[in-house]
């Protein structure tokens, strides 16, 4: 993965959350706090974001997130989903049922088929208008290609693909 690839890839998706006044934000396949810190970092357009993440068992991933936040006046509320990704998903999808999302990031996939299932939960959570990204480094993987293929099949039509890799719902 080329990192600048990646980074401008976080860039235009956090200015795209910013146009449309993002304020709950999911990011599935949860690997680092690499997506999470760039959301903390340049978030300035609302009081309060909710933050919700897979929990990837870093023991720093808290404290790194806490020092960032505590240059902003953003309240972040940060809750992670522990289990599999099966388990995730259906916490996922009965948290939806309250709120759907506004922004949805897949930072990561343990098989092109984890990968298809987490788009359809995206699918299924994000709210109308709400942006979807899929990571730079998932979609180079040469086994994800099935599953963003399928992806684009099944739900293209209800799909702008507004930048490479991030999606507006219709």
């Amino acid at each position: 993965m080329n990192e600048s690839s990646y980074e401008r890839q976080l860039a235009s998706f956090v200015v795209a959350m910013r146009e449309s006044a993002v304020t709950r934000v999911l990011e599935l396949g949860t690997e680092d706090e690499s997506f999470l810190a760039s959301v903390v970092r340049e978030a300035d357009w609302a009081d309060s974001i909710e933050l919700h993440c897979a929990d990837n068992g870093d023991d720093s991933f808290d404290s790194k997130l806490t020092t960032l936040a505590e240059n902003t006046s953003v309240d972040f509320n940060v809750i992670k989903h522990i289990g599999s990704e099966t388990e995730i998903s259906d916490a996922i999808m009965q948290v939806a049922e309250a709120s759907r999302f506004d922004a949805i990031f897949i930072a990561g996939a343990t098989s092109s088929e984890a990968l298809l299932s987490a788009c359809m939960v995206c699918h299924e959570v994000l709210r109308s208008e709400g942006i979807m990204a899929i990571s730079i480094a998932v979609r180079e993987q040469d086994l994800m290609g099935a599953a963003v293929a399928s992806f684009r099949d099944m739900f293209g039509d209800s799909y702008e693909e507004f930048s490479e890799g991030l999606f507006r719902k219709q």
